[in-house]
């Protein structure tokens, strides 16, 4: 999967139910990553990533690190903002096992394996 940027693409569950991406909840100023009803007029958010870490700016990135983890990081930095805490073996990230995040329908963000779906976190 490609990294999701602040202002750039969302990852849409299948049915176009919910969508993750990055918003601006209300009069704040501050950047979340959230879930939210895609369709809906009135945005409805479901989830909050950094809900403790607000991003002043449009620099947010939210990608898949070689360890497995979802990781979201703004200004290039390296320490992330937030993260999942997932712990792979070894082997697991150093045989093409390649990590995917899926939405579902039901707005359930998880982390899988994509050759064996083994979910990983949810």
């Amino acid at each position: 999967h490609k990294p999701i940027t602040d202002g750039g693409h969302l990852l849409v569950s299948k049915s176009k139910t919910f969508a993750l991406g990055f918003f601006t909840p209300g009069k704040s100023t501050s950047r979340y990553v959230g879930i939210w009803y895609y369709n809906l007029p009135i945005q409805t958010v479901v989830w909050v990533a950094n809900r403790d870490t607000p991003i002043n700016d449009t620099s947010g990135i939210l990608s898949i690190h070689s360890s497995g983890n979802l990781v979201l990081h703004h200004n290039l930095s390296t320490i992330p903002i937030w993260s999942t805490n997932v712990s792979l073996p070894h082997s697991l990230t150093n045989n093409n096992s390649i990590v995917i995040a899926q939405l579902s329908d039901l707005a359930n963000l998880a982390l899988m394996l994509n050759n064996t779906k083994t979910v990983i976190w949810e």
